[in-house]
């Protein structure tokens, strides 16, 4: 089998004995997209780069968050469910090449590569995440309530089951006005971080008549039960489900693929180390599950 010596921009790598054969590999400046469709609810992954006529393409399956936390993920080796693939093609490649069900007509596949061997390694980086509450991300730090989700992806900071985005925060010059926003029972607590917005002793999460999870739509007298201190009843049926929670997040993740070798069968390129790139995702929302505070803020 002849050994195929693929130079790159910046790397260079040698080979074992045996004819070599001197050709470009060249995919340094060019963007990874990825199959998008699905994304959060799937444990397939393919990545791909595409350059003119040429494609490489990565695909592999793992449970791992490789989108919802930092951390270095990998490696995931070639084998039966994880495969790397170089193609140079008769036309330039469509943008949909590999995630469409439907195969492209009138493209000619006239070299294939196919990984022998080789890791994928992915670092996981946060680009961008919020909850979309309308508090600046650097005004929220820490987890208020205790219910394992940071404010910053928190969409209910107090859990009292109304939305921070509700509770009437005024924001001025970037701070948190404490002066316009609503603290309804004025014990110096702003409603988004108080328990029982009315301080009538209830919790804002159980002055919840219909069980519905919305305290806002139970109703007495034209003023919402939770900022009506006069509507203090004990419900009997207790409010301990938390709203749903969910945040929007865009993360960068560097591909790095080591010990590679690739094969057309008659001939075999070796990579070494191969920077796949950055890819950068489309802002996801993720759904989390919290807690109903039934602590009443002092």
């Amino acid at each position: 089998m002849k050994k195929l010596l693929y130079l790159l921009p910046i790397f260079l790598f040698s080979c074992d004995d045996g004819d070599v054969i001197v050709q470009e590999f060249d995919f340094e400046n060019v963007s990874v997209d990825a199959c998008e469709s699905d994304f959060l609810n799937s444990n397939e992954y393919i990545f791909y780069k595409n350059n003119g006529q040429e494609t490489i393409f990565i695909q592999f399956s793992t449970t791992d968050g490789i989108l919802l936390e930092n951390n270095t993920y990998g490696n995931y080796s070639v084998g039966t469910n994880n495969s790397i693939e170089y193609r140079k093609l008769s036309d330039d490649i469509p943008s949909d090449y590999y995630c469409n069900n439907i195969p492209i007509q009138g493209i000619d596949v006239l070299d294939v590569f196919t990984a022998t061997a080789g890791d994928i390694s992915i670092v996981t980086i946060t680009n961008s995440e919020t909850d979309n509450d309308g508090i600046p991300n650097e005004l929220e730090t820490g987890d208020y309530d205790n219910d394992g989700i940071p404010d910053i992806i928190d969409l209910d900071d107090d859990g009292d089951n109304v939305p921070t985005v509700d509770e009437g925060v005024v924001i001025t010059n970037g701070m948190i006005d404490q002066a316009l926003s609503r603290d309804t029972d004025s014990d110096g607590i702003l409603d988004y971080l108080d328990t029982d917005d009315d301080g009538d002793g209830i919790l804002t999460s159980q002055e919840d008549v219909d069980g519905d999870l919305n305290p806002r739509n139970d109703i007495t007298n034209g003023i919402p039960n939770y900022l009506n201190p006069a509507v203090s009843d004990t419900f009997t049926t207790t409010i301990d489900t938390a709203i749903p929670n969910s945040y929007s997040r865009s993360s960068n993740l560097d591909i790095t693929i080591s010990n590679l070798i690739l094969t057309d069968g008659n001939n075999e390129v070796l990579l070494g180390t191969f920077d796949f790139g950055t890819y950068i995702s489309p802002v996801l929302t993720i759904e989390t599950t919290g807690e109903v505070n039934t602590v009443i803020t002092n």
